[in-house]
């Protein structure tokens, strides 16, 4: 039977990354200044968080069942370059995005609209979007009210050069709102500092375990 101990920190291990994207979400939060972020960079952080749980998950159990040939199944780490070239064909679906974490819709709606003004770009404002008719181009509003989060969508004809623009006066804007203290960021960082520690605290009663680790790897 496999050692309890064992089980626990390979557990903890594989809940890590989850632990260290909540604990660092939490904090940023807890502390309610507004950050912008491109969805790409947004995803990637996500798909860093849930590595451990789809790598040693579903991932695992497909690639080492019998449907999987023998150097795939007896393989520890093809999962990984697996999920690697997944995240890496997902990753373009967030070009179009820009993530505002701390910020309201209204606030976003109001940035926004002072940078189309100053761009001279002709738009149509509709509630929760623009069109931008001239540029064959729609920006939608998604609010996440829970969190004070709100994604700034592009649909429509690629328009890389309005993108970056707004990405780069898009934080000056919003830089003087603040969302206020966040209960649930201190929830979300204490839980994740918690699956942060677990793994510490269990390698500090019984440093073997990591030998044991180890051995299991290499074998």
């Amino acid at each position: 039977m496999p050692d309890p101990l064992l089980t626990i920190l390979l557990i903890s291990i594989n809940l890590l990354p989850i632990g260290i994207y909540l604990c660092a979400l939490g904090l940023l939060h807890a502390a309610g200044r507004p950050v912008v972020m491109t969805g790409v960079r947004d995803f990637l952080l996500l798909a860093f968080a849930v590595s451990g749980l789809v790598i040693n998950g579903p991932l695992g159990l497909l690639l080492h069942s019998r449907l999987m040939p023998g150097f795939v199944a007896h393989t520890h780490w093809f999962a990984l370059p697996v999920y690697v070239v997944l995240v890496a064909a997902l990753a373009p679906r967030s070009l179009e995005k820009l993530v505002a974490y701390n910020c309201s819709e209204s606030t976003l709606a109001s940035a926004l609209r002072a940078i189309l003004d100053r761009a001279g770009v002709r738009y149509q404002e509709l509630p929760g979007s623009w069109v931008l008719p001239d540029r064959g181009l729609v920006l939608e509003l998604d609010g996440f009210p829970a969190l004070a989060n709100t994604t700034l969508v592009f649909r429509g004809a690629p328009d890389r050069a309005l993108y970056q623009r707004i990405a780069r006066e898009l934080p000056e804007l919003i830089r003087a709102s603040r969302t206020g203290w966040s209960f649930l960021g201190f929830i979300m960082a204490a839980a994740g500092g918690m699956i942060v520690a677990l793994p510490i605290w269990t390698l500090a009663r019984n440093p073997a375990v990591l030998a044991n680790i180890v051995k299991q790897v290499v074998q």
